[in-house]
């Protein structure tokens, strides 16, 4: 009876302990449902961003390979949509690289522009009504241009293209090198020398008089303007390209700023922008590592973004870059359909992304063994013994994602998470490169799910037409304490076997 006791509290042992552990499975599947975070097969980054060109994404993270394959698919994915693009980066050769490896199918769809190819200007093909405002609006800070100072710089474009028979069309290098000093003088030996009439030498010269206050503060804002965007700025007006004039031909402008320094570079280019989205353009913007509050302009234009545009800020750690002006963060966020997070190295940064992910309601079961001794007897000298399981359930709240997820992703792994789903993605990235069309990513199933060798009772008593068999499936399937049961009734069945043949000789 003893040794049949023994299988019969086994196996009523094991039928509770599964009823628990189906209990616990059940409790994490629905957990893991309630959490959304789902893990996906190695995936090419490419797939991930809309073939249309016209979504908000925000990429931040350590791994610049990724951050630059989402600002080349997104801006070249636009472009093939007819939709303009402008690219701001501070020295990123390899994106500029990736760019025009992507549009080389296209050449003429793109202007790169950077020390090498020194072409930019804001101000080609202005009028000097809107080459006064953009300067006046684009200046901050110290440089700030005050109101007269737009009258001022009226003056000086006339004159610049005023002089009967000279053909005279006005790029940032003109009035930098222009001899402030000299202009009234000039005016008056161009009207003596008659290559400016009376009339067109008296309303420059009231102009100019009119603003002439402002003097000190135009010429100081185009010597700062010349220290920060020489690298880059056209010589003469033949060539050059301005953001309005790449937006306008529906093209794609890449600009490398240099530096996040370099405030006035990035505030013109950003009042092009502005400029652009208050006459109802539309286009993309996409920006590498260059920081908010690398210009005051450059938060007001996202605080202000056109619902009719789109941006990809790009960024090691979008957080830190933001923080400084007052809720962009948040307005990033916000505004974006899509946000791509990668290993970071800020634990605060980690943490505001972590609560991004938001949170999910989990059930925790606490699992408590009593163990004690008893007497059945009063005449029992040595106690019983036993121990039981007490579960308990309760509902946290806890994040989707955790911060230490985030810090410890491996360098190729990402976060993503789409507006329209609930669902975060876990995915590690696969090479890839912009102009390929990859396939719609899938979730890997074995991944998402406990995989568990579950012990059947009906295997285990047909096995045991043939004992060793069942033993050794036991072994296979069942926790510890089965485990251990099982290898003792396999080693006494072996033993047995032997005791009889030994016996029978």
């Amino acid at each position: 009876m003893g040794f049949f006791g023994t299988i019969l509290g086994f196996i009523r042992r094991r039928s509770i302990r599964r009823d628990v552990q189906r209990q616990l499975d059940e409790t994490e599947a629905r957990n893991l449902e309630n959490k959304g975070v789902t893990i996906y097969n190695n995936a090419q980054i490419e797939a991930f961003i809309a073939d249309n060109g016209v979504e908000n994404i925000l990429v931040s993270g350590n791994n610049q390979n990724i951050k630059n394959r989402v600002a080349c698919v997104a801006a070249y994915n636009a472009n093939d949509n007819g939709i303009p693009v402008v690219v701001l980066h501070c020295g990123n050769r390899e994106l500029e690289r990736l760019i025009a490896q992507a549009y080389n199918g296209s050449p003429d769809d793109y202007y790169l522009i950077n020390s090498s190819n020194p072409v930019y200007d804001p101000l080609v093909e202005l009028d000097s009504m809107q080459i006064a405002q953009l300067i006046v609006e684009a200046s901050t800070g110290n440089n700030r241009i005050g109101r007269m100072g737009g009258t001022y710089i009226r003056g000086l474009t006339e004159y610049f293209t005023g002089r009967n028979g000279i053909d005279v069309r006005p790029t940032v290098k003109t009035y930098i090198d222009c001899p402030y000093s000299e202009i009234l003088a000039n005016i008056v030996r161009h009207r003596t020398g008659g290559s400016l009439n009376a009339t067109d030498a008296d309303r420059i010269t009231s102009l100019i008089v009119s603003g002439q206050t402002e003097q000190g503060s135009v010429e100081q804002y185009f010597r700062v303007l010349n220290t920060q965007a020489e690298s880059i700025l056209a010589d003469d007006a033949e060539n050059a390209v301005s953001i309005r004039k790449a937006i306008d031909e529906n093209k794609t402008i890449v600009i490398d700023v240099v530096s996040a320094a370099n405030g006035m570079l990035i505030n013109l280019a950003v009042q092009e922008m502005l400029d652009a989205m208050s006459a109802g353009k539309r286009f993309l913007l996409v920006a590498d590592s260059v920081p908010v509050d690398s210009s005051e302009l450059f938060g007001q234009l996202f605080r202000n973004f056109s619902n009719s545009c789109n941006f990809v800020y790009s960024s090691r750690d979008a957080y830190a870059d933001t923080q400084s002006t007052a809720n962009v963060f948040e307005t990033l966020l916000a505004r974006a359909n899509k946000v791509i997070v990668m290993q970071h190295n800020s634990a605060n940064s980690a943490k505001k992304f972590s609560e991004y992910f938001g949170e999910y309601e989990r059930v925790e079961i606490n699992r408590t063994l009593v163990n004690g001794d008893n007497y059945g007897r009063y005449d029992q000298v040595l106690p019983g013994y036993g121990n039981s399981t007490v579960s308990g359930m309760q509902i946290t709240s806890r994040p989707r994602v955790e911060e230490r997820e985030i810090s410890a992703l491996a360098y190729d792994e990402v976060f993503i998470k789409r507006d329209a789903q609930h669902e975060v993605i876990r995915v590690r990235i696969s090479d890839g490169h912009a102009g390929e069309r990859y396939a719609t990513p899938r979730a890997s199933f074995m991944r998402n799910r406990r995989r568990r060798r579950r012990f059947s009772w009906i295997i285990f008593l047909l096995l045991l037409l043939i004992p060793p068999a069942a033993f050794i499936y036991g072994i296979v399937t069942c926790g510890r304490t089965g485990k251990i049961v099982c290898a003792v009734l396999l080693v006494l069945v072996i033993v047995f076997y032997i005791f009889t043949v030994v016996s029978n000789l």
